[in-house]
């Protein structure tokens, strides 16, 4: 097995600070595919950015629109009361 480090960065600056300073070859457009490859022992990338913390996760309702950032997960959307009256369909099918 090969070593790595995982990091939780608590913001968006500081993840991409660290994605600034890890040169891996893993491609930036499809992260979703790092863990099975890593378990396949296909790459082996020394550093691992896990989130970006607090400011990817956020559900917002404003007037028309719902935004909903990157990292939030479907528990969030789920029970956040404005998204459920905005967009009922969108919570439930979030459960």
């Amino acid at each position: 097995m090969y070593s790595t480090t995982y990091h939780r960065p608590s913001s968006i600056d500081e993840a991409a600070a660290l994605f600034a300073k890890a040169r891996r070859r893993i491609s930036r457009r499809r992260p979703h595919v790092l863990i099975p490859v890593m378990k396949a022992a296909l790459a082996s990338p020394s550093d691992v950015s896990i989130s970006a913390g607090q400011g990817l996760m956020h559900v917002e309702v404003s007037g028309d629109s719902v935004t909903i950032k990157a990292a939030t997960t479907h528990y969030d959307v789920a029970s956040n009361g404005a998204a459920q009256k905005a967009i009922p369909a969108l919570a439930h099918l979030a459960r």
